[in-house]
């Protein structure tokens, strides 16, 4: 005899039954447990794919428990093997030390589909959003911002809050960047052209150049 479709999990808890995992529960379905069912399950978590756990149907749907999914809740810890501090660890120096907390490398999948915040090794200032498996995967994609993939806001760029500094950015050496693709706090280091004599010209990094501080705010290296 079989189960009464009103009394099935899909029938009765629709949006529980969402998350039923899609292969590990083979022969089982929504559609052939009941709600109130003792049976432990393979559940996905709708909001991050990679916590997958396993529950008792009857655990989901009581209304007095309704356990949800178990990484989330704190509950399981992602496996140290299965980390990203682990299998990516040149990648997890990237991982923003602030913006993420309470999540750590240790706490997260290394082919996470979650959105999280890195920062440039090369340039602190450049903070941007990917998931991490878009940092682990096959492509490996880098900082976005020198990938090109995002454009400093005109507000922060060196053009903009330095005009007169940026006038003695080197027209060539610094080729593509211009004072409008870089912060104006940027640690990055750049060739400047002595506005007083052309031929004078030397390395330094923008904030050196734009800080409010007499002793770092150096002009041409080879006029002092």
């Amino acid at each position: 005899m079989g189960i009464d479709p009103k009394r099935t999990l899909k029938y009765r808890f629709p949006e529980i039954a969402k998350e039923w995992h899609p292969t590990l529960n083979d022969p089982l379905t929504p559609e052939n447990v009941t709600y109130g069912s003792g049976q432990k399950v393979w559940w996905q978590c709708p909001e991050v794919k990679d916590h997958i756990y396993d529950a008792i149907i009857s655990d989901r749907t009581n209304k007095n428990k309704r356990v949800g999914c178990s990484f989330c809740r704190g509950n399981l810890r992602v496996s140290p093997e299965r980390s990203l501090a682990t299998l990516s660890p040149e990648i997890a120096k990237e991982w923003h030390p602030t913006l993420n907390a309470p999540l750590t490398p240790n706490d997260i999948f290394n082919g996470s589909r979650k959105l999280v915040w890195w920062q440039c090794p090369a340039v602190k200032e450049h903070i941007y959003e990917a998931e991490v498996n878009s940092r682990t995967g096959k492509n490996k994609n880098g900082c976005s911002f020198c990938s090109g993939n995002i454009k400093v806001s005109p507000e922060r760029s060196l053009a903009t809050l330095s005009p007169e500094i940026a006038k003695e950015w080197h027209p060539t050496l610094n080729a593509p960047l211009t004072p409008k693709d870089v912060f104006n706090s940027s640690h990055q280091k750049v060739w400047w052209q002595c506005p007083k004599n052309e031929e004078h010209f030397w390395d330094a990094r923008i904030q050196d150049r734009t800080r409010n501080d007499k002793r770092r705010s150096k002009g041409c290296r080879i006029c002092k």
